[in-house]
């Protein structure tokens, strides 16, 4: 979050009652896709995009820079990520991400090392569901309606669950942390007390919603 003066300020200062989540949309690389990572890069062996991962390599940059500007802090600090099961081994899943290169799970770490709580976050069947269905779609090269309208009825009901995820776990006087992929949309599910706050700007996804 920058000030008009341009400079850096995302502090954290203990509030009471208030509960709130700090949302950074993100984008997804390779080292995020686990299983599917072959796929995506037999597709893409041909095509040069040095630009492309640039890009890509910039954005981390400024997530990180923002993110980790918000801790220490004295007050309870919990990270919701996307594609993160609620499952008994959150801390192992993010320290192989870590070791595969996902920028995204580094922070992440690098947030847990200073204090904060990674959260199981996700529905571990409809993260199952939606894999089956990429997998089936990237070996029949394309996506029919059908698929496209699944796509999205798993996509709605994920969003669902993320929310109602932080609704249920960030606590009165909390801050949350959430990454989460430009097409996810969770604003509207959120309950009225939590403040949303966007560090490196709103995701077009859910702009026009509630919140």
């Amino acid at each position: 979050m920058k000030e008009e003066n341009g400079s850096t300020s995302l502090e954290i200062r203990p509030q009471a009652q208030n509960r709130r989540l700090f949302y950074f949309p993100i984008v997804h690389t390779v080292q995020d896709m686990g299983s599917l990572a072959s796929h995506v890069k037999e597709k893409h062996k041909s095509k040069d995009n040095r630009t492309h991962v640039a890009s890509i390599a910039r954005f981390w940059d400024l997530v990180e820079e923002e993110a980790l500007s918000l801790l220490p802090c004295k007050c309870t600090v919990r990270i919701y990520q996307d594609a993160l099961p609620i499952c008994d081994h959150e801390l192992q899943i993010v320290s192989d991400l870590v070791k595969q290169g996902s920028r995204n799970h580094t922070i992440v770490q690098h947030l847990m090392d200073n204090g904060a709580q990674v959260m199981g976050t996700e529905s571990p069947d409809l993260l199952l569901e939606e894999y089956h269905l990429a997998k089936r779609v990237m070996e029949q090269g394309g996506q029919s309606i059908t698929d496209g309208k699944a796509a999205a009825e798993i996509l709605r009901k994920r969003d669902q669950f993320i929310a109602e995820r932080i609704n249920k776990t960030l606590a009165a006087g909390e801050v949350g942390i959430v990454f989460l992929g430009m097409m996810h949309c969770i604003e509207a599910e959120l309950s009225s007390d939590i403040e949303i706050i966007y560090p490196i700007g709103r995701p077009e996804a859910s702009q026009g919603t509630a919140k």
